[in-house]
């Protein structure tokens, strides 16, 4: 994603801890699978939403860096925003398979 006008974080704070650098491909692809998976919109639409999605995420963290839950929360906000609940429900079911189980 290259956009001269969005400035997202350029590293985030993985679930391990570690810093990786942001790469913004990798919010366009999860939010275009999520339309496919439920038929509710292609590439184009989840191109837009991506860009609603890097705004905020440049937004929100331009002076800090974001931890991956962090954007994924993002992720969620810009789907139901945008009235795709479908998508944004198999996003959040999705998103729960990698999240630390709590005992």
């Amino acid at each position: 994603m290259s956009n001269t006008t969005i400035h997202p974080p350029s590293h985030i704070i993985k679930r391990s801890g570690d810093t990786v650098p942001f790469d913004g491909e990798k919010v366009r692809s999860a939010i275009e699978r999520a339309g496919k998976a439920t038929g509710a919109f292609e590439a184009a639409e989840a191109q837009l939403l991506t860009i609603q999605a890097l705004k905020v995420i440049a937004h929100r963290f331009h002076d800090r860096l974001p931890h991956i839950e962090q954007i994924q929360d993002v992720v969620e906000q810009v789907l139901i925003s945008a009235n795709h609940f479908t998508p944004a429900r198999a996003y959040i079911v999705y998103r729960e398979q990698f999240e630390p189980k709590s005992n």
